[in-house]
């Protein structure tokens, strides 16, 4: 109970310090009306009586044990009497949480050049929770990642780039009470069994894999797409935009993928060196005397 009282007077708090903080900018100003000073101590006076009252309120509900033990087993009790009271919590108004959590919230994405060390570190993170909450006998003990391991982290992060991007495709598909985006209508969208965006189209019945029929939609924008990207570039040994668009359309749609890749592909130090021009030819010098 002692508890539940406290947060309630710390929702108070945070609202005084915010009017003493307003009281002391207007005593330090005195270009300000005196007007705003009388409302701002009224309002301090007014927060006083209220935790006033609210103490009395709850010594006398809580005076009896069975009262008592009630309100320590219930939540809802504490939630009505703030209704009730009118009291609003500024600690959640102070602490707000970032709505799009992921695991880039986590993970430093840009601090990784390839797509392979990103998905490792990714897999590591992820053997390292389970083992916090497992057995010491069941724990992972492997020295390196597994495939299924690297497979979970790149699902993981193309669940997190969607989510991000995505967020009218993602809330159609789940409740589909708004009307269709023109993504969704165009590629067919909709949702696998691990709640990843998937494209559909006309080759169910292609004998090609599950990936190749059905390829995850990747956004442009996130640095994970350009990973993608320089990875499947590197394993095309450099063959160029096409063959690294082909590639990467056997797992994944990349909205306007072309020119994408290309102005990924013209910043590659190898690709550069290898399609410069040669050096022009200096223009030739006189003819010596002898010749003339």
């Amino acid at each position: 109970m002692e508890s539940k009282l406290k947060a309630v007077r710390r929702g108070h708090r945070g609202q005084f310090k915010k009017l003493f903080k307003k009281f002391d900018e207007i005593r330090k100003n005195s270009d300000l009306d005196k007007d705003d000073v009388k409302l701002i101590s009224e309002a301090i006076e007014q927060k006083q009586r209220t935790i006033v009252d609210l103490n009395e309120k709850i010594l006398d509900l809580t005076s009896e044990e069975d009262v008592a033990e009630e309100i320590q087993e219930s939540d809802e009790y504490m939630f009505n009497l703030e209704s009730k009271l009118h009291i609003e919590d500024s600690s959640t108004a102070d602490n707000e949480i970032d709505n799009q959590q992921g695991i880039h919230q986590i993970v430093q994405i840009t601090r990784y050049s390839t797509l392979s060390k990103l998905l490792r570190i990714t897999a590591y993170l992820f053997r390292f929770i389970r083992n916090c909450s497992s057995p010491i006998l069941q724990r992972n003990k492997a020295k390196y990642v597994s495939r299924e391991e690297l497979q979970d982290a790149t699902e993981c992060w193309i669940l997190n780039c969607q989510r991000t991007s995505f967020k009218d495709e993602m809330l159609y598909l789940k409740l589909k009470d708004t009307k269709p985006t023109v993504l969704v209508r165009q590629l067919r969208l909709y949702l696998n069994n691990k709640d990843a965006i998937c494209c559909g189209g006309r080759i169910h019945n292609a004998p090609v894999c599950e990936n190749t029929k059905f390829p995850y939609l990747l956004p442009r924008s996130p640095p994970f797409t350009k990973l993608v990207v320089r990875d499947i570039h590197r394993y095309m040994k450099h063959s160029g935009v096409l063959s690294t668009v082909t590639q990467i359309r056997q797992t994944y749609w990349i909205p306007r993928i072309r020119q994408y890749v290309r102005g990924i592909l013209r910043n590659c130090v190898i690709c550069r060196k290898i399609n410069s021009k040669p050096y022009t030819a200096p223009d030739p010098p006189p003819l010596p005397k002898v010749y003339i």
